[in-house]
């Protein structure tokens, strides 16, 4: 079973901030607890009225906010110096996945990959996604408006689930 499809740039940045967004907004939750935290405790050390409080509250979402937009920033920055490396040429090709008894085969424009079922982590799927996971950590993501045999993607998605059970 072959499926065929394409990725965009665009594909690639969505996909890419949608796998960081968890880890983005985990830090800057922590980091704004944490500022709050010392915050409060500078002013306790301090002997504060307890109107400061509300201003603490207050710098401590900044900064998280700040913080944010940071990251924001170097996400963005990452996505970019990663589409420069692999090339844009990679985007406007077409690709395809190929399972097979022995395994699963990917093929792009700029190489091919055989691996085995047992290789595979998981298979994630969502409304924008199927992205299968390696134990060795790599990851190759399909985007579901780009398949270009759509008749397919349901068996592709329960043969790749029941071999990797």
């Amino acid at each position: 079973m072959e499926l065929i499809y394409t990725s965009t740039v665009e594909d690639y940045r969505r996909f890419a901030k949608k796998r960081a967004k968890p880890k983005r907004m985990k830090a800057t939750l922590i980091f704004t607890v944490i500022c709050f935290v010392i915050f409060l405790i500078m002013g306790i050390m301090s002997q504060f009225p307890a109107e400061t409080v509300v201003l603490n509250l207050f710098l401590s979402v900044l900064y998280g906010g700040i913080l944010f937009l940071i990251l924001n920033m170097k996400l963005s920055h990452n996505i970019n110096k990663n589409i420069k490396k692999i090339g844009r040429s990679f985007f406007d090709s077409e690709k395809s996945i190929i399972l097979n008894e022995d395994g699963i085969i990917i093929k792009t424009n700029i190489r091919e990959s055989k691996m085995p079922y047992d290789a595979i982590k998981q298979l994630q799927t969502d409304t924008d996604f199927f992205v299968i996971e390696f134990k060795a950590g790599d990851m190759v993501y399909i985007p579901t408006s780009g398949i270009k045999n759509r008749n397919i993607k349901d068996d592709f998605v329960f043969l790749i689930k029941s071999k990797t059970v």
